[in-house]
């Protein structure tokens, strides 16, 4: 019984080696040979690529305060770490803005037309659906208009320039609380409007306003018998308000008593001179101007006649004649109402030849 178990045993032992050499023949004959490290190395599964989106920050506006009006934002480009395409637009107070959608661009301009603090920020998005939201930065809006008024010109010009400049300002700045515009008056660089002064503009203009910048004010006109007349205080200051009206955006009137009405009757800082010199009346006579007078006005005459010889005036027009007593002298100022008139100077001197100093002004 031994024996046979024994012989047995050895016959399995040695079949089995026969299968185990036959499969590294097999496997060594293809060129297969693996050894028992690489029989238990697992698999390795292929690396997964995460896109993300660089790029995006505000840069201006930031932290900055603005005039209303266009606004132009920029931001730092945004890329993709694959490589996509990438789009951006900015929120202002968390509000996408029609005027600047989605662009591949990194700029764009907003419209912004009120006063206030305004956060924005900016929203991309890459081909891949990928999206990304900056931080918010802050800037403010203001109404204002910072205006810089030119040095008026000197003396030999009619006003001292220190009244030319002050009734400017004031017209300028009588706009101040207007539809929420605030008006200051600067005198640095930091400037938004400016105004000169012009001596003559020539014709019927006395101002204009050149877009919603500059303005320019005259300050006289040569409309009294072609000598040049300079505007008084209140004219000066009308015609700053109507010009500072436009930069503000304020079109014509068609109420004449707004200051806004397209024309204006100018004041003037001295009166038009109709007549002036020396006139030599004989004795006992006179001399006289005949004057048509458009519109109700007051006329300034003065009249010297020389030492120790009177003299007398009188106003003729249809209501009638109008004259003073034997003087050594006259001024006055008369309103005369719209008509036809006629001015005498009598000599009171019987024997001589009167010769007399003579102006008559008018206010127009």
């Amino acid at each position: 019984m031994r024996s046979r178990a024994f012989a047995f045993a050895l016959v399995s032992a040695i079949a089995l080696a026969g299968c185990i050499d036959g499969i590294e023949n097999r496997s060594t004959s293809q060129g297969e040979s693996l050894t028992p490290t690489e029989l238990n190395q697992p698999t390795t599964p292929a690396e997964t690529v995460v896109e993300t989106l660089q790029g995006g920050s505000p840069a201006e506006p930031r932290g900055r305060t603005l005039d209303v009006g266009s606004v132009e934002f920029r931001w730092s480009a945004v890329t993709s770490s694959t490589g996509n395409a990438v789009q951006s637009r900015i929120l202002i107070n968390g509000a996408a803005q029609s005027s600047c959608g989605y662009q591949a661009g990194n700029r764009c301009t907003v419209e912004i037309a009120r006063p206030g603090t305004y956060q924005w920020q900016v929203q991309s998005r890459s081909t891949s659906g990928l999206e990304a939201l900056s931080s918010t930065v802050a800037f403010t809006a203001v109404k204002e208009r910072r205006v810089l008024l030119a040095s008026p010109p000197s003396e030999s010009s009619g006003l001292h320039p220190d009244i030319v400049r002050s009734a400017a300002e004031r017209g300028v700045v009588a706009w101040d609380g207007y539809d929420g515009w605030q008006i200051r008056m600067v005198t640095r660089a930091d400037y938004n409007a400016y105004g000169e002064f012009v001596k003559e503009w020539g014709g019927h203009r006395v101002g204009v306003a050149f877009g919603q910048q500059i303005f320019q004010i005259g300050l006289g006109d040569s409309a009294c018998n072609g000598k040049w007349t300079p505007y008084n205080e209140n004219t000066i200051y009308f015609i700053a308000a109507h010009e500072m009206g436009h930069i503000l955006g304020v079109a014509h009137s068609s109420d004449p008593t707004s200051v806004m009405y397209s024309t204006m009757q100018p004041s003037y800082a001295a009166p038009c001179e109709f007549k002036s010199g020396s006139a030599d009346v004989q004795a006992y006579g006179y001399t006289h101007w005949n004057r048509h007078v458009p519109t109700a006005t007051n006329y300034h005459f003065a009249f010297d006649p020389g030492a120790d010889t009177s003299m007398k005036f009188c106003i003729l027009s249809q209501a009638g004649n109008d004259c003073t007593e034997w003087v050594y002298g006259y001024r006055q100022t008369v309103h005369l109402g719209a008509g036809d008139y006629q001015f005498q100077a009598h000599c009171g001197n019987w024997y001589y030849t009167c010769t007399i100093q003579y102006r008559i002004a008018y206010d127009t």
